[in-house]
């Protein structure tokens, strides 16, 4: 199969399972589960449907490529067809169910059966999910898969490093998904449908975790408590992400809310994941390095200290302008803070840096700008201390 070809069919697979678990149980976390019956579920009609004209889109380029060339999918032409008639046939019935607002529980209950049901009769949505999911695991990192595969470690060990390794990298495959949308600043809302899919993954990755945990007699061997820190961090970070970030964002309007939101959302959950994967490493060789496991983490690291200075020398000029009566901050390294590191941000934390910076450039009342330079300072010193709580910075101290 070509490359291309691969990647679609991969992201065809990820779009269609990422639809079957938010028309499931894993739509939950997004919504008020005190109220849950009586909400308007038009809004989570519509994103099914927003995943619905994707995998159209991804169908109708991969059958214009077998159509030339037999060999670039894993499907049949006879299997395009079916499953593009199931997804046409569920997209019509989203569109006129849309039409009729508001959506009740018990109607979004069926509509999600209805969707769940035809997808599955589909044998080809099986087949197209399998290759993703196929992919997904194999995306294991060079170095991390050598290391699981080391004669060091039991077989016992080497088994269950075999499903859990794979497993998170699936996810970080799934999450790949959210990263592409937020490169190509394409409307976000529908990646709420994968990560529907990664909250679906994750909790049956942490519920194979902690049965395996049940089963080790020996609580004091670096395997178990490398598990149960993984599965630790994978349910507090799953749990924070989904009750803070993504909880009631399929009802939010703002882009710049949406955006600022599921940016958060992924970077949590992929960090995490990939603190997860690198501690996995260290257990079986504690020299290994977290770039050789992700090269990524050295480019973070970097911007990070890079930031962390910028952020320490700006809040030393914020405290003594303020406490100045006449000295204040010369403009061009105001221009200069908004654009060095702080671009690296959250865009949540980068627009407060830059409301701030464009409110005290045009104050020019001593009176006025004293407050300003106050909150200025005080939200520095939180987004310092919160930067420099980051895991990649763990190992170099602030001096």
């Amino acid at each position: 199969m070509a490359p291309g070809a691969m990647h679609a069919e991969v992201e065809l697979g990820i779009w269609l399972s990422s639809i079957e678990s938010f028309v499931g149980t894993a739509a939950h976390p997004f919504v008020d589960k005190m109220n849950m019956r009586g909400l308007d579920w038009s809004g989570d009609v519509a994103l099914t449907g927003s995943g619905l004209v994707m995998s159209a889109k991804l169908l109708s380029d991969l059958t214009a490529a077998a159509m030339i060339d037999a060999g670039t999918s894993t499907l049949t032409l006879d299997e395009f067809d079916s499953l593009t008639d199931a997804v046409g046939d569920i997209f019509n019935i989203t569109e006129t169910i849309s039409r009729a607002k508001p959506i009740s529980f018990n109607e979004w209950r069926a509509f999600s059966r209805l969707v769940t049901n035809a997808l599955n009769s589909t044998p080809a949505f099986e087949k197209v999910v399998r290759s993703a999911i196929r992919a997904g695991q194999a995306n294991v990192p060079h170095r991390l898969h050598e290391l699981t595969l080391r004669d060091s470690l039991s077989f016992g060990d080497r088994f269950d490093l075999s499903v859990i390794v794979p497993g998170f990298s699936r996810i970080l495959n799934w999450l790949g998904v959210v990263e592409k949308m937020l490169a190509a600043d394409a409307p976000l809302k529908s990646s709420l449908l994968v990560f529907a899919r990664v909250y679906e993954d994750t909790l049956d990755l942490v519920g194979h975790i902690n049965r395996r945990l049940q089963r080790l007699e020996d609580e004091d061997a670096e395997l178990f408590r490398a598990l149960d820190s993984a599965s630790y961090i994978a349910s507090i970070e799953l749990r924070k992400v989904f009750d803070q970030e993504l909880a009631g964002l399929v009802a939010v309007r703002s882009a710049i809310t949406v955006y600022a939101r599921t940016e958060t959302a992924f970077a949590s959950l992929r960090d995490n994941i990939q603190q997860i994967l690198v501690g996995i490493a260290k257990l079986i060789d504690p020299n290994v390095e977290p770039a050789e496991i992700f090269p990524v983490i050295s480019q973070k690291l970097d911007s990070s200290l890079k930031l962390r200075s910028e952020l320490a020398a700006m809040v030393k000029l914020v405290r003594a302008a303020e406490e100045s009566e006449s000295k204040n901050i010369a403009d061009d390294k105001l221009n200069a803070f908004l654009t060095g590191p702080v671009r690296s941000l959250f865009y949540k934390d980068r627009e407060s840096v830059e409301r701030f910076v464009e409110e005290i450039l045009r104050t020019r009342d001593r009176k006025d700008l004293v407050p300003i330079l106050h909150r200025f300072g005080a939200y520095l010193e939180t987004l310092f201390s919160h930067v420099n709580n980051r895991t990649v910075l763990r190992e170099h101290p602030f001096e």
